[in-house]
């Protein structure tokens, strides 16, 4: 286990900063009708921390077990 994992906020109520978007990320969760999210930020700004506490709201202490692979897409022009 990473140092930052072992101290990473596990819920959104321990995250502090940005009240306005956890509260909203809180509704959302608790509404059961979550829309697709994308998540974007500079390195070191808590994009993993927000989403995988809005998972544990969600789904529960299970998600822990899942893997998360970040994806680079780049537009490639098409010649027809």
């Amino acid at each position: 286990m990473l140092l930052v994992d072992k101290y990473r906020p596990p819920t959104l109520d321990k995250l502090t900063l940005h009240p306005n978007v956890t509260r909203q990320l809180k509704q959302l969760a608790a509404s059961q009708d979550f829309p697709h999210l994308l998540i974007f930020g500079a390195p070191g700004v808590g994009k993993k921390t927000r989403v995988m506490a809005i998972l544990r709201e969600l789904f529960g202490s299970s998600v822990e077990k899942v893997s998360m692979k970040k994806k680079t897409f780049s537009h490639i022009a098409a010649s027809y």
